[in-house]
């Protein structure tokens, strides 16, 4: 996973063949409503548009699933709906089930990003894919088999190639991916970003590593003094944990004490 991606909050937006009849918008819906439905979760019309930066065509696209019955709407709360037997080809299916309906089809992650971000939803996804296609490349034991295409690129998006090739543009100016063009499609070089264009989950830890070790070592010296006799005059167990590399410097009030872990 690239570093900038690491913390942002996500979820999985189901790969639809030709067949799929849905626009972009109405596919990132139901993918954000499918990914809350697996934790029993809903969503009104201000969450998707401010998690996708949608505006206009927030409406439209939970309209145009409510017409083909893939979401149901209570007291202004959407939920996804598992796609009927004619709305499967759809969707790309896997060979093994999951626990969920949506784990029976293949997705890609979606970022979310936040509004100072100066690239659209199409570009956003088509990134996205790219960034799946290098994961999978990672994971494969067969090599770089695999290639970014154009034209399949506008066919999982539901967009037209024309957007795809302005996509791929925009991601080389502001050096997020670089293309190189080979006679089986492009060969896609995934780049890191120092931009603060995606947001930071509420329970991921900041802070240099360091600092996130100590307190991890801290949380787990607590539990230790809870089972230990004797402690020392700041409240610490006299029992020092093995791993004492990442503590911090010692901080006022401590009793400074030799047995005491924060020395």
């Amino acid at each position: 996973m690239m570093t900038h991606l690491r913390h942002a909050p996500y979820f999985r937006v189901l790969n639809c063949t030709k067949s799929c009849p849905l626009s972009l918008p109405a596919r990132l819906v139901y993918g954000l409503l499918a990914f809350r439905d697996r934790i029993g979760q809903t969503a009104n019309l201000t969450y998707v548009r401010e998690y996708l930066r949608i505006d206009r065509t927030a409406r439209p696209a939970l309209d145009e699933l409510a017409t083909r019955g893939l979401v149901s709407v209570k007291n202004d709360q959407y939920r996804a709906v598992e796609p009927g037997p004619d709305q499967r080809s759809w969707f790309a299916p896997k060979s093994r089930p999951g626990k969920h309906w949506s784990d029976r089809f293949y997705t890609f992650r979606y970022f979310q990003a936040v509004p100072a971000c100066p690239l659209t939803v199409q570009q956003l996804a088509v990134y996205y894919l790219c960034l799946c296609l290098d994961l999978e490349r990672q994971e494969a034991s067969t090599g770089r088999d695999r290639w970014f295409s154009i034209a399949g690129t506008a066919t999982i998006l539901s967009v037209s190639e024309s957007t795809v090739k302005r996509a791929v543009d925009a991601l080389e100016t502001h050096g997020l991916c670089r293309f190189t063009r080979t006679p089986k499609g492009y060969d896609v070089e995934m780049r890191g970003s120092e931009h603060d264009w995606w947001a930071r989950r509420p329970d991921a830890k900041p802070g240099p590593v360091w600092l996130r070790c100590a307190r991890k070592y801290e949380r787990s010296d607590k539990k230790v003094s809870r089972r230990s006799g004797p402690s020392t005059s700041c409240g610490r167990s006299t029992r020092v944990p093995t791993r004492t590399a990442c503590a911090p410097t010692p901080v006022s009030g401590c009793c400074l004490s030799t047995t005491c872990w924060r020395r």
